[in-house]
């Protein structure tokens, strides 16, 4: 089953996620979108929820138009599905990088825990900088993204999105 995304154009001049619908092995149908989150005008929150609504996986961002960038807040799974190779997080991170080549930003920033920087690492981000004890500042730049398009590409496929950087 592969599925293609929608964007939307927000007041702001930003493309979002309005909607991606994927057949999960394990736990059926996902519904995934992005939502402006909080009161500050670049913010926003991209949920993936099973059929009946319930989140299973956020990340909250904001776009940092004077870097030409994104930040990401963070990437939370609930309890329940941080185990057991469900792969939300994996899925978010795709979505983030589709968001990064729709709006044509030159990097995604993140400040990662010292128990995710092996998972970030994976899709391409490097430390920049550490943080604190427990958290170092990490960078995914586009040109690294399109240096890994055929590591993105089968990810994509994986998952049964329809996209390619």
């Amino acid at each position: 089953m592969i599925n293609s995304p929608s964007f939307k154009i927000v007041p702001q001049g930003n493309k979002v996620l309005e909607s991606l619908q994927l057949k999960h092995p394990i736990v059926g149908r996902l519904n995934i979108a992005t939502e402006k989150y909080g009161s500050l005008p670049n913010r926003f929150i991209t949920e993936l929820k099973n059929v009946c609504g319930k989140p299973l996986c956020q990340e909250i961002f904001a776009f940092k138009p004077e870097s030409n960038s994104i930040y990401g807040h963070y990437i939370q799974t609930a309890t329940e599905y941080r185990r057991g190779n469900f792969s939300f997080g994996e899925i978010l991170r795709l979505v983030s990088i589709m968001l990064m080549k729709e709006n044509k930003v030159s990097k995604f920033d993140i400040n990662a825990k010292d128990t995710a920087i092996g998972f970030h690492a994976k899709y391409g981000f490097q430390e920049i900088a550490p943080r604190s004890k427990r958290s170092v500042d990490m960078s995914l730049s586009m040109e690294d993204v399109i240096a890994r398009k055929d590591f993105f590409d089968n990810l994509f496929a994986k998952h049964g999105i329809d996209y390619r950087i």
